[in-house]
């Protein structure tokens, strides 16, 4: 877990936001529930200056923590065996459980002069899947004192599935609004993806002598 704090005397994430859609238009501004005129309305459309613009004024105190927790279990199965105690070989089927997730709460309160005292912005991510692998593994003897081996790692395929969401709670002088949970813009709330982690390889050879 980290946590943050600061007070910014110059801007406020607002600004952020709003030099964003100014990019982007109004379509993703709607869709967060930052701005129109049925919601938060945190950053305002100016239709003179055709801008979006930001009615949080600094100086602003920025409080933030942030805290990650996964996890990633195996279900492993072995087989092995030898050829005349000269070749031992050996392979395996790996099944990967992962498991991911990070919440971030971000909170901005107003120190100057502005319509909204504070806001809290929770947005939370979830990475959950299965996937599967394979190790194999060869040693040979040629002599009692020499080995040499080589043993390949087969790449992990994942089959994922990412959740993301986020609230929103404003307070200002007419009361407290929330709104969401907000969806990423333009995706679906939750996407299924594959994954596939590189495959490697190594090789060794190990000399026994006498004293």
């Amino acid at each position: 877990s980290q946590a943050y704090s600061a007070n910014n005397k110059d801007h406020s994430l607002m600004d952020i936001f709003a030099q964003y859609w100014n990019t982007y238009g109004a379509a993703v501004s709607y869709e967060t529930y930052l701005a129109g005129p049925d919601n938060a309305n945190l950053v305002s459309y100016n239709p003179t200056s055709k801008q979006y613009v930001s009615n949080l004024t600094a100086p602003v105190t920025q409080l933030g923590d942030i805290e990650t927790r996964g996890s990633v279990d195996n279900i492993d199965l072995a087989f092995g065996g030898n050829i005349s105690d000269k070749i031992y070989f050996g392979f395996g089927i790996g099944i990967p459980i992962l498991a991911y997730n990070a919440n971030y709460i971000y909170s901005e309160t107003a120190t100057g002069t502005s319509a909204y005292s504070d806001y809290n912005f929770n947005s939370d991510l979830n990475v959950s899947g299965v996937g599967v692998t394979g190790t194999l593994g060869l040693i040979y003897r040629p002599f009692p004192w020499m080995r040499v081996g080589a043993a390949y790692h087969l790449p992990t395929w994942y089959s994922l599935t990412e959740g993301y969401s986020s609230t929103l709670i404003v307070d200002s002088a007419n009361g407290q609004y929330t709104t969401g949970p907000i969806g990423p813009y333009g995706l679906p709330p939750n996407m299924h993806y594959g994954l596939r982690t590189p495959m490697k390889g190594s090789f060794g050879a190990s000399f026994y002598y006498k004293e």
